[in-house]
């Protein structure tokens, strides 16, 4: 099948790039011309591990190919949008940019094309770009697929996803749907435009609730002595909630994913006077917990007059993604309380905070080194070197991400400070 793909940023290159290894003749376009020619040098706005090397096979084998014309696109009998939509501080999404990329894309189709959309929209909004559509005189074929990759492994979400929903009005829709994927054997879910969208909103907004509730949880079991952890773990053997439930006490919900579809629902509230109460307060409830990880952590590190290692910028190990993460929210406060810091993160190259550009390194070794107390955000994908290398000097390691391996192997003069503790 030949398809068009608008948008690249991570949902774009990695549903290209998978498209592309089922055998469909897909171009990719993006209206940023600066995203297109670094494609030409296998340049990619975010990195995501075996992400470059399938890209880069599938422009080899002529599958896929980049484009900044919609033009290319015209001949394709399906448009696939996984343009993505940025959000402010509060996770609140600016569909500005979306908007506009839809009406150019709705211009240059045909009757015959399909359109389906998987940016994170807010329900309601693939039916407003039918009745869009209709006041310019055109009837279009339009879809919503929820995307449901998981940041740091998405490739294999994508190879290992067994059902796919797609919310639609038409059978033409849900057929040439089916037909992408009757080679890997996947189920189609199909369901109404709206269903298909809130499925999104659902999904996100629970996950988020969950780990809102952990770390409530958490700080009442801290307060009365208990164990946090120890409490979590033996709700999830309860099977009404599973044991991969979110709900172990920890760091706040990075990243904007989560909570952008928790900002979508709880828009809704004052609106259309539903009174959303739990809902509501997710957003809210995540913030106090990333506030007072924050203050905890600057309160012990400004009694100390060595560089505060930061140790993983992204929002999820194994990727690039910095917007909205934990680190950037506690990079930022430690800089205007003028603290000396030393970041490391294995694919983030440089970060930016207002006037300051900063320097990421990439060696654990040589971060180690250059600082004292250490923040570890994401598990060292080197773990031995960074035990090897934390041994060195007594220091105090804040273990944000419960890296095991700190509580397997204690060591003499080593602090380790969970969340929990703080």
């Amino acid at each position: 099948m030949r398809i068009g793909i608008v948008g690249l940023w991570h949902l774009g290159f990695v549903y290209a790039g998978c498209l592309a290894e089922l055998g469909h003749d897909v171009v990719a376009y993006d209206p940023n011309l600066d995203t297109i020619e670094k494609t030409k040098t296998e340049k990619y706005p975010v990195e995501e591990f075996g992400l470059a090397e399938l890209v880069r096979e599938q422009v080899r084998t002529k599958r896929l190919r980049f484009t900044d014309s919609l033009d290319q696109l015209r001949d394709t009998e399906f448009i696939w949008v996984t343009h993505d939509v940025p959000v402010d501080s509060n996770d609140r999404a600016n569909l500005g940019p979306l908007d506009h990329l839809m009406s150019m894309v709705i211009d240059v189709m045909s009757p015959e094309q399909v359109l389906v959309v998987s940016s994170q929209v807010p329900v309601g909004y693939c039916r407003s770009k039918l009745v869009e559509a209709s006041a310019k005189g055109k009837k279009i074929l339009i879809g919503y697929s929820p995307e449901n990759l998981r940041l740091g492994q998405s490739l294999d979400s994508f190879k290992t996803q067994d059902t796919w929903a797609i919310g639609t009005d038409s059978d033409q829709v849900v057929a040439l749907f089916n037909s992408l994927f009757e080679k890997s054997g996947v189920e189609v879910f199909d369901c109404a435009i709206e269903t298909a969208e809130m499925i999104k909103h659902g999904l996100n907004a629970f996950l988020a609730l969950n780990v809102a509730f952990g770390n409530e949880l958490g700080r009442v079991c801290s307060d009365v002595g208990a164990d946090g952890k120890a409490v979590a773990k033996f709700i999830r053997k309860d099977p009404r909630v599973g044991n991969r439930a979110y709900i172990l006490p920890g760091g706040p919900i990075s990243g904007g994913t989560l909570l952008r579809d928790v900002q979508y629902l709880s828009s809704r509230s004052p609106i259309q006077g539903l009174g959303l109460p739990v809902i509501d307060n997710i957003w809210q409830s995540n913030r106090t917990q990333q506030d007072f990880i924050i203050q905890s952590i600057v309160k012990e590190c400004l009694s100390s007059n060595e560089p505060v290692v930061i140790m993983g910028l992204a929002y999820k190990e194994g990727s690039s993604a910095i917007k909205q993460s934990f680190s950037l929210f506690l990079v930022t406060e430690l800089i205007d309380r003028g603290k000396e810091l030393v970041l490391f993160d294995p694919l983030v190259k440089n970060v930016t905070i207002g006037d300051n550009n900063l320097q990421v390194i990439q060696s654990i070794s040589t971060a180690l080194r250059k600082g004292g107390d250490i923040v570890l955000i994401n598990p060292p994908q080197d773990g031995v070197t960074f035990l090897s290398e934390i041994n060195r000097r007594p220091r105090t390691v804040f273990n944000i991400c419960d890296y095991p391996e700190l509580l397997r192997q204690p060591v003499t003069g080593l602090r380790v400070v969970s969340v929990s503790d703080l």
